[in-house]
Protein backbone atom coordinates (compact mmCIF):
# COMPACT_ATOMS: atom_id res chain seq x y z
CA UNK A 1 0.00 0.00 0.00
CA UNK A 2 2.82 2.39 0.87
CA UNK A 3 4.47 1.68 -2.50
CA UNK A 4 1.25 2.56 -4.36
CA UNK A 5 0.88 5.80 -2.43
CA UNK A 6 4.47 6.81 -3.23
CA UNK A 7 4.00 6.07 -6.93
CA UNK A 8 0.73 8.00 -6.97
CA UNK A 9 2.37 11.05 -5.33
CA UNK A 10 5.24 10.96 -7.83
CA UNK A 11 2.83 10.80 -10.76
CA UNK A 12 0.75 13.68 -9.39
CA UNK A 13 3.84 15.85 -8.82
CA UNK A 14 5.10 15.13 -12.34
CA UNK A 15 1.72 16.06 -13.82
CA UNK A 16 1.53 19.38 -11.99
CA UNK A 17 5.20 20.25 -12.52
CA UNK A 18 5.00 19.72 -16.28
CA UNK A 19 1.81 21.78 -16.58
CA UNK A 20 3.35 24.69 -14.65
CA UNK A 21 6.57 24.66 -16.69
CA UNK A 22 4.68 24.60 -19.97
CA UNK A 23 3.19 28.04 -19.22
CA UNK A 24 6.59 29.75 -19.40
CA UNK A 25 8.69 30.24 -22.50
CA UNK A 26 11.65 32.38 -23.45
CA UNK A 27 11.02 35.69 -25.20
CA UNK A 28 13.19 37.67 -27.58
CA UNK A 29 13.29 41.39 -26.78
CA UNK A 30 13.92 44.11 -29.39
CA UNK A 31 17.03 45.31 -27.53
CA UNK A 32 19.79 43.58 -25.63
CA UNK A 33 20.31 44.84 -22.08
CA UNK A 34 19.69 44.01 -18.45
CA UNK A 35 16.12 44.23 -17.17
CA UNK A 36 16.00 46.71 -14.28
CA UNK A 37 12.32 46.34 -13.39
CA UNK A 38 8.97 45.20 -14.78
CA UNK A 39 5.27 45.91 -14.13
CA UNK A 40 2.02 44.69 -15.64
CA UNK A 41 -1.20 46.70 -15.58
CA UNK A 42 -3.29 43.65 -16.50
CA UNK A 43 -2.79 40.29 -18.20
CA UNK A 44 -2.01 41.98 -21.53
CA UNK A 45 -0.22 45.28 -20.96
CA UNK A 46 3.14 45.59 -19.24
CA UNK A 47 6.39 47.57 -19.16
CA UNK A 48 10.05 46.63 -18.79
CA UNK A 49 12.72 49.13 -17.72
CA UNK A 50 15.94 48.23 -19.50
CA UNK A 51 19.50 49.23 -18.55
CA UNK A 52 20.11 50.75 -22.00
CA UNK A 53 17.76 53.77 -21.76
CA UNK A 54 14.71 51.99 -23.15
CA UNK A 55 11.28 51.23 -21.78
CA UNK A 56 9.69 48.25 -23.51
CA UNK A 57 5.93 47.78 -23.73
CA UNK A 58 3.72 44.80 -24.50
CA UNK A 59 -0.02 44.76 -25.17
CA UNK A 60 -0.38 41.01 -25.75
CA UNK A 61 0.83 39.46 -22.51
CA UNK A 62 4.51 39.54 -23.42
CA UNK A 63 4.38 37.76 -26.77
CA UNK A 64 5.76 40.89 -28.47
CA UNK A 65 7.65 43.88 -27.07
CA UNK A 66 8.23 47.30 -28.61
CA UNK A 67 10.33 50.28 -27.51
CA UNK A 68 7.86 52.64 -25.83
CA UNK A 69 10.22 55.43 -24.76
CA UNK A 70 13.94 56.24 -24.69
CA UNK A 71 14.00 56.62 -20.90
CA UNK A 72 16.42 55.09 -18.39
CA UNK A 73 14.54 53.84 -15.32
CA UNK A 74 16.00 52.12 -12.28
CA UNK A 75 12.56 51.13 -11.02
CA UNK A 76 8.88 51.24 -12.06
CA UNK A 77 5.97 51.23 -9.62
CA UNK A 78 2.39 50.63 -10.78
CA UNK A 79 -0.12 52.90 -9.06
CA UNK A 80 -3.42 51.80 -10.59
CA UNK A 81 -4.80 50.15 -13.73
CA UNK A 82 -3.25 52.77 -16.07
CA UNK A 83 -0.68 54.79 -14.09
CA UNK A 84 2.90 54.11 -13.05
CA UNK A 85 5.87 56.06 -11.72
CA UNK A 86 9.53 55.42 -12.33
CA UNK A 87 12.77 56.67 -10.87
CA UNK A 88 15.34 57.20 -13.57
CA UNK A 89 18.02 59.33 -15.09
CA UNK A 90 18.12 61.97 -17.82
CA UNK A 91 21.32 61.89 -19.87
CA UNK A 92 20.47 65.29 -21.39
CA UNK A 93 20.08 66.95 -17.97
CA UNK A 94 22.60 64.72 -16.15
CA UNK A 95 20.11 64.38 -13.32
CA UNK A 96 17.88 61.86 -11.60
CA UNK A 97 14.22 62.28 -12.52
CA UNK A 98 10.81 60.94 -11.58
CA UNK A 99 8.81 59.78 -14.60
CA UNK A 100 5.03 59.30 -14.75
CA UNK A 101 2.68 57.62 -17.20
CA UNK A 102 -1.11 57.71 -16.99
CA UNK A 103 -1.80 55.72 -20.15
CA UNK A 104 -0.02 52.39 -19.53
CA UNK A 105 3.33 53.65 -20.81
CA UNK A 106 2.31 55.26 -24.10
CA UNK A 107 3.39 58.75 -22.98
CA UNK A 108 5.63 59.90 -20.11
CA UNK A 109 6.00 63.13 -18.09
CA UNK A 110 8.93 63.91 -15.82
CA UNK A 111 10.13 66.16 -13.01
CA UNK A 112 13.46 66.66 -11.27
CA UNK A 113 13.00 65.66 -7.61
CA UNK A 114 13.94 68.03 -4.80
CA UNK A 115 16.47 65.49 -3.52
CA UNK A 116 18.79 63.66 -5.87
CA UNK A 117 19.76 61.09 -3.22
CA UNK A 118 16.74 58.85 -3.85
CA UNK A 119 17.36 55.24 -4.83
CA UNK A 120 13.73 54.03 -4.94
CA UNK A 121 10.19 55.41 -4.96
CA UNK A 122 6.76 54.30 -3.79
CA UNK A 123 3.37 55.88 -4.48
CA UNK A 124 0.14 55.31 -2.57
CA UNK A 125 -1.85 56.79 -5.46
CA UNK A 126 -1.34 59.19 -8.38
CA UNK A 127 -1.01 62.20 -6.07
CA UNK A 128 0.83 60.84 -3.02
CA UNK A 129 4.36 59.51 -3.22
Amino acid sequence: MRKHTTILLILISLFFTSSVNSQWYEQTLPVSATINDMVFFNASTGLIAMSNTNILRTTNGGDNWTIAAPIYLYTIKKVDSVAAFGLGYSLALASKMIFKTTDKGVTWDSIIPSTLLMSDIWFANRDTG
